[in-house]
């Protein structure tokens, strides 16, 4: 598993949690 943003890797692993703030695009997936 990869969550990217804007073509670069934020996170990689599974289950792997990231603080991602309001109005960032994948802000949704975490609320």
């Amino acid at each position: 598993m990869e969550l990217k943003a804007n073509d670069k890797v934020c996170a990689t692993g599974k289950g792997l949690f990231v603080a991602v703030k309001e109005g960032h695009p994948a802000y949704h997936r975490w609320n």
